[in-house]
């Protein structure tokens, strides 16, 4: 909780000096021409300063997304498979499946991210042994990144949420997948995930849904307190103008790309350093990643807003009876929090996890807790049982080592002091006390000791 004050008061203090600072010198130095040069030139150098940190700290650290779908290998014995299917209209998908447990997590990214944005996920369950239990699958959605393949001239009526469910449904029949499945959405993927939960039940265990929207996208984006009339449709005809203007798509390319690495180098890297939190990496990607796929990926970008906002679920909300988790920060402005609220209200059996200071990221922003909360909330006593299995023979091999240890020290100072053999030996022949005493982890004491664990398992902790 003070954590939060903190970066709001760093936040302020930064705000204070690059903007109020300036002004306030210009009117109580006007004449000291002097002065007023030399304060904002030290004013200047408090963002380079901020830069040159930032640099130093992601020394060694993945800086695109290429360089984290690299990154993947590092998970020990796991290595993200990757597959193509070809769904009923005769287009691609491409995705990837990790892990080869029973349990299975499908993922539905938000709207231009990848399938590389399931590895997060994969660092929350890390150390654990929970992957060595489950099956994360993620795919990219029709055309779009490597599903954009063959899409050319792909009409905006193939761009809806329900074939987005379809195609699910598709991959989980790809991989042989027939029992219930738990589902974790991010943005664009909450509707796709209470469009999925709608038309096949059965094959829904449980549902996750972060910063996401029930439907009608546009007419809630960049509204944070209160719907604003007639947005949406002004939203639209904006859309449908730059899909109208592609043959300039090159020129405004580069004008774009200019402005978001001027805007990362000096406004996002100083904000990290400020916040402590690595928005560079998946805030700028994600926007850069719209170009960088391909014409054919950007104008079917554009198409699925308008396949966002024209789908809706607030209707059938009532009728999802799955176990929900939704998780929103109060600070989203692309899906405001409002739809999270709405949801909770309408779905019987749905809880609600929401961060004051948290923004359309908090995947991101808040990976502790939300982890926590996502293995208490998915688990079951078959995987808690598990797992809390695998953690007492870790504790059994390393108490065991440990006894090995002290009676190879005992031989020795045996050996050096034969006065002290006969108490040495009695010591050998029986084991310790302690380790006596040391109690195997069971599946309730496991979950009551978790956050010790995690704390220890999650590498986006900061030392």
């Amino acid at each position: 909780m003070i954590g939060w004050y903190l970066r709001v008061l760093h936040l302020f203090l930064y705000i204070l000096l690059v903007v109020l600072l300036p002004y306030i010198a210009y009117q109580t130095t006007s004449s000291s021409g002097t002065l007023q040069f030399a304060l904002c030139i030290l004013l200047s150098l408090l963002p380079v300063v901020l830069i040159r940190k930032w640099n130093v700290e992601r020394e060694g650290k993945p800086r695109t997304l290429e360089e984290l779908r690299k990154s993947a290998s590092h998970f020990e014995g796991i290595k993200p498979n990757e597959f193509k299917l070809r769904v009923r209209d005769g287009y691609i998908l491409s995705g990837i499946s990790i892990g080869s447990g029973p349990k299975v997590i499908l993922c539905g990214n938000g709207l231009g991210c990848s399938s590389v944005f399931a590895i997060p996920l994969l660092r929350q369950f890390q150390g654990i042994a929970i992957l060595e239990e489950c099956t994360i699958v993620s795919w990219d959605y029709r055309g779009l990144f490597e599903s954009a393949k063959g899409t050319e001239g792909m009409k905006s009526p193939f761009f809806s949420v329900r074939d987005s469910a379809e195609d699910a449904i598709e991959v989980l029949d790809h991989l042989g997948v027939k029992k219930p499945v738990h589902f974790i959405g991010y943005s664009t993927g909450v509707q796709v995930g209470l469009q999925l939960a709608s038309m096949y039940p059965e094959r829904v265990e449980k549902l996750v849904l972060v910063n996401g929207a029930h439907g009608q996208l546009l007419h809630s984006l960049l509204q944070p307190l209160f719907r604003i009339p007639c947005l949406g449709d002004f939203y639209h005809k904006i859309l449908i103008t730059f899909r109208s203007y592609e043959m300039y798509w090159d020129y405004a390319k580069q004008v774009i790309l200019a402005m978001a690495f001027f805007c990362s180098t000096f406004i996002m890297r100083p904000l990290c350093v400020i916040i402590q939190r690595d928005y560079e990496l998946f805030a700028f990607n994600y926007f850069l990643e719209f170009f960088e796929h391909g014409k054919i990926h950007s104008v079917n970008y554009l198409k699925y807003p308008h396949a966002l906002d024209a789908h809706s679920s607030y209707h059938i909300l009532h009728e999802i009876t799955h176990p929900t988790l939704i998780v929103t920060g109060m600070l989203d402005v692309l899906t405001p929090a409002y739809h999270s609220f709405e949801m909770k209200a309408r779905m019987p059996n749905a809880e609600l996890m929401c961060f004051t200071l948290g923004t359309h990221f908090v995947l991101l922003e808040y990976p502790k807790e939300i982890g926590k909360r996502l293995f208490n909330f998915l688990a079951d006593e078959e995987l808690i049982k598990e797992v809390a299995k695998k953690a007492s023979a870790k504790n059994r091999g390393r108490s065991e080592g440990k006894s090995e240890n002290r009676s190879s020290k005992s031989r020795s100072k045996s050996r050096s002091s034969p006065s002290r053999k006969k108490s040495n030996n009695a010591a050998l022949s029986s084991p310790p006390a302690r380790s006596s005493r040391r109690k195997t982890k069971t599946p309730e004491t496991f979950k009551a000791d978790f956050s010790s664990v995690w704390s220890k398992a999650n590498p986006y902790e900061r030392s």
